[in-house]
């Protein structure tokens, strides 16, 4: 469930990039991208030898830390 509403949120960030939106929305909408963005940054450098100690692909992993965040790490 938790995957689903981070998958969405992604979706809604990346529509915003390809198509126009309310100004209002559209702002919104980049901010919570970039919070995003470096939140997985942060939480894939803190975390990076747990994540690559699991025996996934250093990409595959990173790949899902980006997406995901801190809910793929739990599953680890």
């Amino acid at each position: 469930m938790a995957k689903s509403i981070v998958l969405l949120i992604w979706v809604a960030v990346i529509s915003n990039l390809l198509f126009v939106y309310p100004p209002v929305l559209s702002t919104i909408l980049l901010g919570l991208g970039v919070l995003l963005l470096i939140g997985h940054l942060v939480e894939y450098f803190m975390e990076r030898s747990r994540i690559n100690a699991k025996g996934h692909s250093a990409a595959k992993s990173f790949l899902m830390t980006m997406v995901f965040g801190v809910v793929y790490i739990k599953d680890l």
